[in-house]
């Protein structure tokens, strides 16, 4: 098991955060900043984050852990569609 795993988790979840915070006007943003997000594009961005991350926790727990690989790969390549070169995912994956 990878600690970087669980810092992943925690950083998809302040992303979706700043994501949903920035569409409603809550004041947390997202690594992109303020005003990046409307609420159709964040729940579009907010969905495919998830999506790409659901199994971690499964694969943390020892269930489906040949998933985990490709699950951190696709949730980094999720991150540069929404974030670009301001995606903080994928510092999270070690070689």
């Amino acid at each position: 098991m990878n600690q970087n795993d669980f810092l992943l988790l925690s950083e998809l979840l302040i992303q979706i955060r700043g994501i949903a915070s920035d569409a409603a006007g809550l004041g947390h943003v997202s690594s992109l900043g303020r005003g990046q997000f409307n609420e159709k594009e964040a729940l579009k961005a907010i969905y495919e984050l998830a999506d790409a991350a659901h199994n971690i926790p499964a694969a943390l727990a020892g269930q489906a852990r040949f998933l985990l690989d490709g699950e951190r790969k696709r949730l980094v390549l999720v991150g540069e569609k929404y974030f670009g070169e301001q995606s903080t995912f994928k510092g999270f994956i070690t070689p």
